[in-house]
Order: C-alpha cells, then structure tokens, then sequence
C-alpha cells in the first residue's frame, strides 16, 4: 500500500535545491504557501504550479518520487473539485442545472483553480522538505528559526528533537502498517468491501497493534536516550553548523520576488 508513497522520505542528492540552506528552503516555503494562497485568477495559480513544476526539475528528482506525494491526496483534490463546482453561484454561463445546483464555467474554473492550488502547495511541500531536506536538517533549520525564542522561556532545542524523532519515525510507521495490514489481510481482514463498520472493524485491526508497537518504540527510545544522558537543557554544538551562503541569499531574494511579483500584477489586472 506504502511501497510508492514519498512523503517523509529523504532522497540523498547533490541538486541545487539539495544544498540549499534547509532554513532558506523552509522559509521560501511559507513565501510560496502565502503567495498561492493569495492568488484568485487561474492563470495566476497555474503560473505559481510551473514555479513548483520548475523547482522539481531544480532538485533533480524522478517525477515518480516528486508525483508520489500527490497519489495520496488525490482524494482530497476529488472532494475539493466537486464542493467547489456546486458552491460558486453564477446566473450566466450555466451549463447544467440540477435542481438547486447549477454547473457554470465559472464554477468548472474555479474547481480547477482550487485543484491546482492543492497540487502546487503539496509538490511544492514535497520538493522543498520531504526529499531534499533530510530530518536532522529540518529540526536543525526549525530550531535555528525559533532560536530567539528561548529568550522567553520557550524549549527550543526539546521542540527541534521531537520533530526530528517524528520525522524520523513516518517511514518507520509507515513501513510497519504496510506489513500489519498484509498480515491481517492475510488472517481474512476486509478493509475494502462491506459496509462502513465492516470497513472500520477491518482498521481496528490494524490501530491497536500499531499503537501498542508505537509505545514500545517510545519507551524503548526514551530508555536509549536515558542511558546515554541525555540532557535537554545543555547546549550541544553541531557536527555540520548551518550557514547561509551567497546562493542561498540570492536563490531565497529571487524567489521571494517572483512569488511577490505574481500576487502584485495579479491584484493589479484585477483591480
């Protein structure tokens, strides 16, 4: 069921975006977040998919690795086009009328607007942080961020280590209910026909042992941690210490300017 799923999973690579600086790829990623979000007109929204179409081919990933994000939400793009193509009113343009719901181009734009939204944020997520980025590299570039708010009793270095460990633990779980799900498969579990709570029974199945496995995990890693000492208030220094370097100033000012640049003649055509 997991064996194509990409989230999580770190692909070693020496691509441009690979060494980028993980605190210039996390920001870059909330500019571009803010900027889709922002953008209404389609052609907008398509404009900022090339820009995360473009830095996939920057990170020098197999579309098969990149694309293995959005397989999981697909769902959740079906969902998103059928709300919106009967929640825009429109009294022009109407192409089938159901009732109470009507289809109109504007609604069919819409849904497709919002789908494509989806898709970008999600790829984009994808590219910057799941297979570029490694966990220690994200935690460090997390901690690295919110490090001026230890000043005001916040525990960052506790917050950097439990992403790291959360990071480093989804393909571990993920790999795990892949064979949990095989196993009871094969003792006769049914998690895809049948009824509702046939479906819901199949799952309990699958929850409870991999709770039980989760919990065994974290006390084995806090015993592991315990035997070693360690201590959360110590300041540890950092084998590889995370510096910004000249293209990573000018590949985060670049991109920042051209996310900016499509939201501002967005709301200048349509002004």
């Amino acid at each position: 069921m997991f064996e194509n799923a990409s989230f999580g999973q770190y692909i070693p690579g020496d691509s441009f975006i690979h060494r980028l600086d993980p605190r210039v790829k996390f920001v870059a990623l909330m500019v571009f977040l803010v900027a889709v979000i922002m953008c209404r007109h389609p052609l907008a929204v398509l404009i900022m998919a090339g820009v995360a179409v473009f830095n996939v081919f920057l990170s020098k990933t197999s579309w098969r690795d990149a694309m293995g994000s959005l397989r999981a939400i697909i769902p959740l793009v079906v969902i998103a086009f059928i709300f919106n193509i009967f929640s825009v009113s429109a009294d022009h343009h109407i192409l089938v009328e159901l009732g109470r719901f009507k289809i109109s181009v504007e609604s069919i734009t819409q849904a497709m607007t919002m789908s494509i939204r989806i898709m970008a944020l999600i790829l984009a997520s994808n590219t910057f942080l799941s297979l570029t980025t490694s966990a220690m590299d994200l935690s460090s570039a997390v901690s690295s961020l919110i490090s001026p708010l230890r000043h005001v009793g916040v525990p960052v270095q506790d917050i950097g280590m439990m992403m790291s460990i959360a990071l480093r633990f989804i393909p571990t779980l993920m790999e795990e209910t892949d064979t949990l799900m095989k196993a009871q498969s094969s003792r006769g579990a049914n998690y895809d026909s049948g009824g509702f709570m046939q479906r819901m029974k199949g799952f309990v199945a699958i929850l409870v042992p991999l709770f039980i496995s989760s919990f065994r995990k974290a006390e084995a890693l806090a015993e592991a941690m315990e035997a070693r000492a360690y201590r959360s208030d110590i300041k540890r220094g950092k084998l590889n210490p995370l510096r910004l370097q000249a293209k990573d100033i000018v590949y985060f000012v670049g991109f920042s300017l051209l996310c900016v640049g499509i939201v501002l003649v967005e709301k200048i055509a349509l002004a």
